[in-house]
Formats: C-alpha cells, sequence, structure tokens
C-alpha cells in the first residue's frame, strides 16, 4: 500500500526574509520619498520581536491556505501594514476589523488627505490637471491586470493616461506605447501622488495603494485587476473590505486604530506598535484555528502503465 503523504508546504525562499533596507538595496529599488525607512526599520524590528519565533518575509506574495505557516510585511498609505501568508485570512481580519468600535485617537485618513509622499524618491515635473489616470504595478507583476479592461476604457475615452510604476523595465514602457500611443503615457519618473492629486478619476490595481488613496481623497476610481488573478496583489484584503462594506475613509481610520488589524502607522512608538503586533499575531492564529481545514486533499496517484482501476 503507497503511504499517504501530506500536502506540500510552499515556504518562501530563506533570501526573501531579509530586512527592508537590505530587500531595497539589492533590488536596486528607487531611493525611498517618504523618509520613512527609518520608522519602517524601527517597526520591523518590534514586529520580528512579536512574531518569535516565526521569522517574517518583506513584502512577498501570500501563497498559502488557511492553514498558513507564514508572515510578512511591507510599508503602505504611510503605514507598517502586517499580513498573513493567507489571502483568506487576510480578507477575514481586516473585514472584522472594519467592524470594530473602539475609540479612535488617529484619524489617519486626514494625514493622507494633508500629504502623503510619493513612496519612492520622483522629481517634481509638470502635472496636466483633469485627466484620468491609471497607476499600473511594476512588470514583476503586470499580469494582474485586465488588459482588455484597460484596451476599451482607453479607446472609449482619451482622457486616460498611464503612469508606469518607478520600477518598470525599459522595454515594458516601449511596449506600452505601442498599445496606447507615446502621448498616453506619463514619464515614468514623474510624481504618482502629484499626478494623483490632479486627476479627475483614477485607476488602480490591487497590488497598488494608489486606489485606496485615491478613494479616501473622494475620487472615482476604477479597478483593472483581473478578477482570477486579483488576490496576488499586496493591498487585496484592504480593497476587499471596501468593496463589502464600502466607506474607505472610515474604514482606514478604524484599521489604524484597531489594536489587532496589523496596519500601524509608521509614527507609532515602539511599546505601543509591539503590543498591537502582539494582538495582532494572536488575532490571526485564532483565525487559523476557527477555519483551519479537518481534511488534506492528497491527488490520487497515476494509474500504472498498462492500464488498470
Amino acid at each position: 500500500m503507497q503511504a499517504r503523504l501530506p500536502p506540500m508546504r510552499h515556504h518562501v525562499p530563506p533570501q526573501a526574509r531579509m530586512l527592508a533596507r537590505q530587500v531595497r538595496s539589492d533590488h536596486r529599488l528607487p531611493d525611498d520619498g517618504r523618509r520613512a525607512l527609518a520608522n519602517l526599520t524601527r517597526l520591523e524590528k518590534a514586529y520580528r520581536k512579536a512574531m518569535s519565533p516565526d521569522v517574517p518575509s518583506y513584502d512577498v506574495s501570500c501563497i498559502q491556505g488557511v492553514d498558513f505557516d507564514e508572515w510578512l510585511y511591507t510599508e503602505g498609505l504611510g503605514c507598517f501594514i502586517g499580513f498573513t501568508q493567507s489571502v483568506e485570512i487576510n480578507a477575514r481580519l481586516l473585514l472584522a476589523a472594519g467592524d470594530w468600535t473602539g475609540e479612535h485617537r488617529v484619524d489617519h485618513a486626514a494625514a493622507i488627505r494633508a500629504g502623503l509622499r510619493d513612496k519612492w524618491a520622483l522629481p517634481a515635473l509638470a502635472i496636466d490637471r483633469g485627466l484620468k489616470v491609471f497607476f499600473p504595478p511594476g512588470n514583476n507583476i503586470g499580469w494582474i491586470i485586465n488588459t482588455d479592461h484597460v484596451l476599451r476604457a482607453f479607446r472609449l475615452d482619451a482622457s486616460w493616461r498611464l503612469k508606469p510604476h518607478p520600477i518598470t523595465s525599459d522595454e515594458d514602457v516601449h511596449q506600452a506605447k505601442l498599445a496606447f500611443g507615446v502621448t498616453r503615457i506619463c514619464d515614468r519618473d514623474t510624481s504618482g501622488m502629484a499626478l494623483l492629486r490632479a486627476a479627475e478619476e483614477i485607476g488602480y490595481t490591487t497590488a497598488s495603494e494608489m486606489g485606496l488613496v485615491g478613494m479616501v481623497l473622494g475620487k472615482p476610481a476604477t479597478d483593472f485587476s483581473k478578477f482570477e488573478f486579483e488576490s496576488h496583489g499586496r493591498y487585496h484584503a484592504l480593497y476587499y473590505a471596501v468593496r463589502r462594506i464600502g466607506r474607505p475613509e472610515a474604514l482606514l481610520n478604524r484599521w489604524v486604530n484597531c489594536p489587532w488589524s496589523g496596519i500601524v502607522p509608521l509614527d507609532m512608538p515602539n511599546d505601543e506598535a509591539l503590543e498591537r503586533f502582539r494582538q495582532y499575531k494572536a488575532r490571526t492564529l485564532e483565525l487559523r484555528r476557527r477555519y483551519e481545514p479537518l481534511t488534506s486533499h492528497v491527488p490520487r496517484p497515476p494509474a500504472p502503465q498498462g492500464g488498470g482501476p
């Protein structure tokens, strides 16, 4: 009788567990435009302490089921954001945090409206007002885009422009110019936040914070994510909650003030952040216990050569 093996775990390679500063340097990412790296590094230490003995990964995709065994983190919306490796658990946790009714000590939506900087250091170039701007992700996750949807929007409305991500390759920028026309492509080094604030409407995918920022600013926002791949976007859980609950400004403030959401403003003191990260880990483990599968599915082995049942 052939032994049944447990399902394979999808572990993140050790290099993905490097610190944010090292990852940004190794991948030659643009300079920090928010002057946030010092706070990110500081909170990173608190997060790793709270997660110990588990070692979280920086800015990688979620690739596990509800019985996840790893956590990760990124920086976005002016916050340190923790995630589990399970898109299902992430969505459930942020839905619950979106209903949190505790005291609001921070109006983070107001801080974003007051002037959230670009994530990457970009020059201030001339910005045309009144346009509609699509902010696609970098070419490393370009497959998340619903290209047909984008092409249709650009064909039907001449005011749409595409702003390439700062790390988009020269080849991908060239392909975008061929697809949409040179005059429809913004300079790759233009300030994304300046464009967003000047735009009449925002196009986004779940891989970007730009749609959320646009919604907080009260702008119409169009999701150009491909439905079957949208859960691969880093901000999928946040967008999912916005779809289900609405009121993105109120949701953002609940998440930032909720002690177990995993979303912590970058200027939060170490001791408070550490306690919140501990509560976040406890809440994600509670969700894992609640929704962990009772059975495992092992595919049937191929039939032996020559036929047979």
